[in-house]
């Protein structure tokens, strides 16, 4: 199964980059480097997320804004020089915007259940996070915003928890193997 998803996540990211390939040429002709492509895509995160609930065609055109700019920041790292602080960048401000999108969806509801997938996913990035990237861990952003498109915030955080356990699976399974 992991090897299914890996390869249909990696045929996405091969068209994506493909696509977006004379994009992010021109935005190192104008000197943007991924790093600022990914402030960018932070920076429309957080509207999409102040939006959220309140104005929904603001809230997904933030949104899109984001992903937009959260796939051409490494198309745009690729081809020009990657740095290791970009990648901890891009891991964090993706993470920071699931977290925001989680608890924003916490108080909307008023479900102390989004704060357990909350939980869980602070623990499984944070893991991924002290192994420096290398703990595997399945990222659950996409997926929480594509249901927030569809206006269901309880699959939004149920995905987002279900996303979690698998990703402590991954996580101890990575361990147990590295131990034995």
């Amino acid at each position: 199964m992991e090897i299914f998803w890996n390869r249909i996540i990696e045929q996405f990211r091969e068209k994506r980059s493909k696509q977006l390939q004379p994009l992010a040429k021109f935005l190192l002709k104008i000197h943007l480097t991924a790093n600022r492509i990914t402030l960018f895509s932070l920076i429309m995160g957080f509207f999409s997320a102040y939006f959220l609930f309140d104005n929904y065609f603001l809230f997904l055109i933030f949104g899109l804004l984001h992903l937009i700019g959260d796939g051409l920041d490494g198309i745009v790292a690729r081809l020009g020089k990657p740095t290791k602080y970009g990648n901890y960048f891009d891991f964090l401000s993706d993470r920071i915007i699931v977290i925001i999108f989680l608890v924003k969806i916490g108080l909307y509801l008023d479900d102390y259940y989004v704060f357990v997938a909350l939980a869980l996913l602070i623990i499984t990035q944070s893991i991924n996070l002290l192994s420096r990237l290398k703990y595997q861990s399945a990222y659950s952003r996409t997926v929480v915003f594509i249901a927030l498109i569809l206006n269901l915030p309880l699959a939004a955080y149920l995905a987002a928890g279900a996303i979690s356990l698998y990703s402590l699976t991954l996580q101890f399974k990575y361990w147990l193997e590295k131990r034995l």
